[in-house]
């Protein structure tokens, strides 16, 4: 008991010290201060970092570009602070969520344009069929090839969002995908040479 009531006692301090620190940044707000508005972003950038770092890392694995995405959230966070409606917490979480999902789709579309020049998708096999494409692709491939591909390329799902169901990591998955991307091309260009 004595425990639950220590945790409440460090939740009540910790909730005080957000809400003066959201005080503060209104009040530096109005008042125009730059001095103290820049002093009040030191002091959120400080107290958010490693819970932002956190927020990114479920989404991405290299720390540097966890690190840039952290960036990229202060300065949203910077240049729209006085729209900001709630809580500080509540509104770097949601962003951080929310610019670390845009990186992946932006990183999933560039990969699908890079995807499809490699497996060799022009203007002659976009029209072919779901169907037709999965049996041209597996007289090359094994099974497993062609589901990681339709997996990541059809579906959208990053190599980490994959890691459980191949019981493999992101890093061999992404290999083993690029490696079968290079074998799918040689063998096509033979079967047409």
């Amino acid at each position: 008991m004595h425990n639950v009531s220590y945790i409440m006692e460090i939740s009540s301090k910790e909730e005080k010290s957000l809400k003066k620190l959201e005080t503060s940044l209104i009040s530096a707000l109005q008042e125009g201060d730059k001095t103290k508005i820049t002093l009040v972003y030191e002091q959120i950038y400080n107290e958010y970092y490693k819970l932002l770092f956190f927020v990114i890392g479920k989404y991405i694995s290299d720390s540097e570009t966890i690190k840039d995405l952290i960036n990229d959230t202060f300065l949203n966070f910077f240049n729209n602070s006085t729209n900001v409606n709630g809580s500080i917490k509540s509104y770097l979480t949601r962003s951080a969520h929310n610019i670390a999902l845009n990186y992946i789709k932006k990183n999933n579309k560039l990969s699908l344009i890079e995807n499809d020049d490699l497996i060799g998708v022009n203007s002659d096999t976009a029209n072919l069929s779901y169907n037709e494409i999965v049996s041209s692709l597996l007289k090359i491939l094994s099974y497993k090839e062609v589901g990681l591909i339709i997996d990541h390329v059809v579906f959208g799902y990053t190599f980490k969002e994959l890691e459980t169901k191949y019981c493999n990591n992101a890093k061999n998955l992404n290999k083993a995908y690029e490696r079968t991307i290079k074998k799918y091309r040689k063998e096509n260009k033979n079967e047409k040479g």
